[in-house]
């Protein structure tokens, strides 16, 4: 019987948000992985680090790879994350492994499948966020004339009316979906040390091409070191 509160076979009905959970699955995850390294060979091929015909071959073994769970498992336990791995099984049948994954590391692949999937999460909260306030606002509507009797150190005060009641509780959620709106981690590209000198001039030119294909913002520094955003999202959802 499972002890995670995630997966029990009641608690999990307290805990689990069934539109959320598919986001973290182990496909989205290697989805967002995926879609990563497939820009950045485009990007490869773009700014001329690549051969066209080298960057299709590796396109062509990114779209059809099947992962190997049980080596990626044993392999992080090594490497404390799963990209080495990863990137080595797409690369072992190609002829220019180098197609795939140079000048990246793998806190840029990791950190931007991650602002890829909080940006899905994002999308998700913000609509229920504006079903749950139409929701308040028909409420209102409907009952909002009526009175009840208000609180003060859990004690009977004043009579107000549901519609000021109401409001209280939908003004909160306005402001938190403007809030979320703003909360977009953007793209990680910063190359092994941060500063993508393994790119050296073509860098800028490679992160706005990679920052497009994935729709994520671009940042003229990495934040591998840098987490205030990652934080504030954090924040966000609390």
């Amino acid at each position: 019987m499972s002890t995670d509160p995630f997966s029990h076979p009641w608690l999990s009905g307290l805990f689990k948000a069934p539109d959320i959970e598919p986001l973290w699955s182990t496909k989205a995850q290697i989805d967002h992985l995926i879609e990563f390294e497939i820009a950045w060979t485009q990007g490869l091929a773009t700014i001329g680090h690549i051969s066209e015909s080298g960057a299709k071959a590796a396109l062509l073994m990114l779209a059809k790879w099947k992962p190997d769970y049980e080596k990626l498992k044993s392999a992080t336990a090594l490497d404390g994350v799963v990209i080495p791995e990863l990137v080595q099984q797409i690369t072992k049948d190609l002829v220019a492994p180098q197609a795939v994954h140079t000048g990246a590391t793998s806190q840029d692949v990791i950190d931007s499948a991650l602002a890829l999937t909080l940006r899905e999460i994002s999308a998700k909260i913000i609509s229920n966020l504006s079903s749950i306030t139409t929701s308040l606002i028909e409420l209102s509507q409907t009952h909002g004339r009526k009175k009840i009797m208000g609180k003060t150190r859990m004690q009977d005060a004043l009579l107000i009316s549901v519609s000021h009641k109401i409001q209280t509780w939908i003004d909160p959620l306005i402001e938190l979906g403007c809030e979320g709106k703003a909360h977009k981690l953007p793209i990680q590209i910063g190359g092994a040390v941060g500063d993508n000198q393994a790119l050296k001039e073509q860098s800028e030119k490679m992160t706005l091409f990679v920052s497009d294909k994935l729709n994520l913002p671009a940042q003229s520094a990495s934040w591998h070191t840098n987490r205030n955003k990652v934080v504030s999202f954090a924040g966000w959802i609390t």
